[in-house]
């Protein structure tokens, strides 16, 4: 069993790294200056290997029960989730439906954003709800 506080670790790692990461995106949006192009991919490559990083961290901390509920949640309620996010998705791309919505995203790339984030939030609500069903069958 570990402690809180070893299970917290990764946690607060990403969260000071997310920090850095925002406040030197404020720089470069309200400052004059410019970075050189190839600091915003490796900035990305670095994002990557640190949330990989903190994750397997997680995920060797956990027992085998807490595993099993995270695998379950992943495929079941993450697959839903992101399925439904898809059909919201998809549903704005009808006329009339959102036409306020669809005003708002008039460029391809806020499409994907906004597209992208709905399929993001329904995986993770799918996971959580399935999380909770999986953990409650078994208390």
């Amino acid at each position: 069993m570990t402690s809180m506080r070893s299970r917290l670790t990764p946690l607060l790692g990403l969260s000071a790294l997310a920090g850095v990461l925002i406040l030197f995106s404020l720089t470069v949006r309200f400052t004059d200056y410019r970075p050189p192009v190839l600091v915003w991919p490796v900035i990305g490559v670095g994002w990557i290997a640190a949330v990989t990083w903190a994750l397997l961290l997680y995920w060797r901390r956990l027992d085998e029960a807490a595993q099993e509920a995270q695998k379950s949640a992943w495929l079941w309620g993450g697959s839903f989730g992101m399925a439904a996010g898809w059909l919201a998705d998809a549903a704005m791309s009808l006329p009339g439906v959102y036409p306020s919505v669809r005003h708002v995203v008039l460029s391809l790339g806020g499409a994907l954003i906004v597209g992208g984030g709905l399929v993001a939030v329904g995986a993770a609500a799918g996971f959580l709800i399935a999380w909770a069903i999986w953990w409650g069958a078994r208390r």
